[in-house]
């Protein structure tokens, strides 16, 4: 697969293809994307990538596990 974010200057656009498209039908899709929404692990800096996993290293130190937890509304509102 190949995915590639461009920014057109052109109505012509050049794009390479990887060796084992060679002699394949493929499909291209153009649409405009909205960036922000649109940013994937692969395109996160990697100092951002540093961030988000200290970030996720102190929550795992408070994370709880609720797989077993089963709400009871009676005790709930018996208080």
């Amino acid at each position: 697969m190949l995915r590639q974010i461009i920014t057109p200057t052109a109505e012509q656009h050049t794009i390479q293809l990887p060796r084992e498209f060679y002699g394949k039908k493929i499909e291209v899709i153009a649409f405009e994307v909205d960036l922000v929404s649109d940013i994937r692990q692969d395109q996160i800096s990697q100092t951002e990538k540093v961030a988000f996993d200290s970030i996720d290293s102190f929550y795992d130190s408070i994370r709880q596990n609720f797989d077993e937890f089963k709400f009871d509304r009676d005790e709930a509102n018996s208080r």
